[in-house]
């Protein structure tokens, strides 16, 4: 990884989850996003150097050495994005307890609603290189 880099921890089994990662792969025009599991090895080291609890199952963004989840893990996400997703950034003017209400919320139902990922689609060349293990 390289220093400005952004490493985005997912569920490997969800299917928001995938979806999430896909989306930024299409929209990581500064080339910034790395992508680790949370139950791999990878994801397992970063959560026991920044203390996220095993119950955390969903995004977290890790960037310039700290560590967001919930909402805050998608607002991150947003800053790095183009228009007009760079505009999710003004829910920040929410308060954090109601942003993450409905982020838990959305956590807590993702498979039911999204499903699980059955098949992963084969990253080109250059994309694996994007995903730790």
């Amino acid at each position: 990884m390289k220093n400005n880099s952004i490493l985005v921890l997912y569920d490997g089994q969800c299917g928001l989850c995938d979806g999430v990662v896909q989306f930024l792969l299409q929209h990581d025009v500064r080339n910034r996003f790395y992508f680790a599991a949370l139950d791999g090895e990878t994801g397992y080291v970063y959560k026991k150097r920044y203390g996220i609890a095993d119950s955390v199952d969903s995004v977290v963004v890790i960037e310039k050495e700290r560590a967001y989840v919930y909402s805050d893990a998608v607002l991150q996400l947003a800053k790095h994005l183009p228009l007009p997703y760079t505009l999710l950034r003004g829910a920040v003017l929410l308060p954090k307890p109601l942003r993450d209400v409905a982020y838990k919320a959305i956590a807590k139902r993702r498979l039911q609603l999204f499903g699980t990922v059955e098949t992963c689609r084969l990253p080109t060349m250059a994309e694996r290189q994007k995903f730790l293990l």
